[in-house]
């Protein structure tokens, strides 16, 4: 086994070497990342079409905290989540991380929730307690998302994942992608919207409305979002989807950097932010992005980096969950 992981490797290594790799962004040689991007399509393809997998999924503000900050505390909070489950021919099960216990069963247009402290209800964007719900992943979504565009694939890397091989294959979202992707539920909405933003501030003071009361288009979100997608080229499945988005915090995102460590919330303050500039200050703005894990590594100053992070588990091998008689009848099974 560790020979045939070996061999593997080697074969990887030798498509995406840092030769290949730098005549490839020069724009020297388009094979490698049009090799790369075939791999892609090939493994988006398959996943998508696939039922019964698992996944496991978490969001929110992206870094390390060194200091404390109520208030940012609070923001970063909102902003994150976690959640696991898995998609079916007939069923999509959603469990949500928390002491409250949070779960979602949907089998066609409908959708039952229970909580901790509350039994299954029938419920349409909303937790079983009421509480409406900013975010709930549908991961089988994300992939015929994907799957269906085309994907301006801008670098490739060798990587490893539970001691397996693997391909890191980088991918910059477009504007209307972006707005696609948020707008139809497959990425979370507080990925690009970081605090508090205009659009707020314009729905509060009923602001927006056209002189005959009608209603004008939401503006796109405007934010970078990377994404590094690890696949098995051999069995032609994704592994990971690891989205990244910059937003400028003149376009509505939070005074500082809010950042999440193990669950806990803090602000990213003046010390770590002149150690940023620094970084900056040494780096060569006409230099070509470097990337870290098939994310590219991009200035942080002034921004809000937010994170979406998507590891799928038992590709097909996922077991449909027993329904019980007081969740068929609700569900209308």
């Amino acid at each position: 086994m560790r020979h045939f992981i070996v061999s593997v490797a080697a074969a990887l290594v030798g498509l995406l070497s840092p030769a290949s790799l730098t005549a490839q962004e020069a724009g020297a040689d388009p094979t490698p990342r049009a090799a790369s991007r075939d791999r892609l399509d090939k493994a988006l393809a398959r996943t998508a079409a696939m039922q019964n997998t698992a996944f496991e999924a978490k969001w929110g503000p992206a870094g390390k905290a060194k200091k404390a900050d109520p208030f940012q505390a609070m923001l970063s909070a909102q902003a994150s989540g976690k959640a696991n489950g898995s998609w079916h021919p007939k069923v999509r099960t959603c469990a949500f991380g928390g002491k409250e216990g949070d779960e979602f069963i949907t089998t066609g247009r409908r959708t039952i929730a229970k909580s901790a402290n509350h039994d299954w209800r029938i419920r349409a964007g909303r937790f079983a307690d009421g509480n409406a719900v900013k975010f709930a992943p549908d991961i089988e979504l994300l992939l015929e998302l994907l799957d269906g565009w085309q994907l301006a694939v801008t670098h490739s890397e060798v990587g490893s994942l539970d001691d397996r091989p693997v391909e890191i294959v980088s991918i910059t979202l477009n504007e209307d992608q972006v707005a696609e992707a948020v707008w139809s539920g497959a990425l979370p909405q507080s990925l690009v919207a970081g605090g508090f933003g205009g659009n707020v501030f314009r729905l509060a003071m009923g602001i927006g409305a056209g002189g005959g009361g009608g209603r004008q288009a939401a503006k796109k979100p405007q934010a970078t979002v990377d994404l590094a997608i690890t696949i098995d080229p051999a069995a032609a499945i994704v592994h990971q989807v690891h989205c990244r988005a910059y937003l400028d915090n003149e376009q509505g995102g939070m005074a500082g950097r809010v950042v999440v460590v193990g669950g806990a919330a803090g602000f990213a303050g003046e010390e770590e932010e002149e150690e940023e500039e620094e970084e900056e200050e040494e780096a060569d703005e006409g230099a070509p992005l470097t990337y870290e894990k098939g994310l590219p590594k991009r200035p942080r100053k002034k921004k809000s980096v937010n994170d979406f992070v998507v590891t799928l588990r038992e590709h097909g091998r996922t077991k449909a969950p027993e329904l019980t008689p007081e969740q068929k009848k609700l569900l209308k099974l």
